[in-house]
């Protein structure tokens, strides 16, 4: 007899960080977790006499909910309730001129669209995922979520060359109305704060880099990419932010990929850097 096929159903929740041009990583992240899962993860994130939304680039004010929120997004990831995935992007080597009629915007765009195509396929390896996913609001006027889960759903059956729409919604709302969207904006905008050496402004600030460095301890990445060992960088230190750290097992729940869309870009992407 034939085994049913495994089907999980997965809630994904996105923000972006420094996506402006006077930064030189632009950073994206998605907090997810399985249906089942996801009433007692808002019940943990709900923070009911917290009245403010939590923002990475707000943290100075109620620094001390802003702590005790992180943490509790860490609880639900050390209970395998909630895991946390973003891609970080050399702007230096994005080429919109060429690759996006000018137009980064469409850039970002492209950069999530095949972020959240990489779930379908990853869950693809051990079953089959149904997504409802909610991105921060913003830019829905020109790029229809409607219109990109169309795409989406298209993309994968001539990936897979089956008839299956594993994206059953996409939507958009403004994050002050979403605590799991905040948790996406609070992750990834840590890692944004590292890629971009913003710890080496005399001016950064103490808030920062103390939810920096609580966010570095409690996600715990193992130091094992060859520049972090080569820079002898240290397990819990923000600095392990610099470094792609990577896997569907998610290193534990919280995991750092570095993208770009094709191997062309890639190719002129190692010309160019200097990293």
């Amino acid at each position: 007899m034939t085994q049913p096929i495994p089907v999980r159903h997965i809630h994904i929740f996105g923000d972006e960080s420094s996506n402006d041009t006077k930064q030189d990583f632009l950073v994206y992240g998605t907090v997810y977790c399985e249906a089942r899962h996801l009433e007692a993860v808002k019940k943990a994130l709900a923070f009911p006499d917290v009245s403010h939304e939590f923002h990475w680039k707000k943290s100075r004010s109620h620094m001390w909910a802003h702590k005790e929120f992180i943490k509790a997004v860490f609880e639900c990831i050390r209970k395998n309730q909630l895991s946390f995935r973003c891609f970080f992007v050399n702007t230096k080597h994005t080429n919109h001129k060429k690759y996006n009629q000018n137009d980064p915007d469409l850039g970002l765009e492209k950069y999530i669209f095949y972020h959240l195509l990489n779930y379908a396929m990853d869950y693809r390896k051990t079953g089959l995922g149904r997504f409802w996913v909610l991105l921060d609001a913003g830019r829905e006027d020109r790029f229809p979520p409607k219109k990109k889960q169309y795409m989406l759903n298209q993309r994968y059956k001539k990936e897979t060359e089956t008839d299956l729409e594993p994206f059953l919604d996409l939507d958009v709302e403004h994050s002050h109305k979403s605590r799991l969207v905040q948790a996406a904006d609070m992750l990834a905008g840590a890692v944004a704060w590292v890629k971009n050496e913003r710890y080496l402004d005399p001016k950064k600030g103490k808030d920062k880099e103390e939810l920096a460095t609580l966010i570095a301890a409690k996600a715990h990445l193992p130091v094992n990419h060859p520049r972090a060992i080569a820079a002898k960088v240290e397990r819990n230190s923000y600095l392990s932010f610099h470094y792609p750290a990577m896997s569907f097992a998610d290193n534990k729940g919280f995991s750092i990929k570095e993208f770009y869309l094709n191997s062309t870009e890639n190719r002129e992407k190692k010309a160019t850097s200097t990293a």
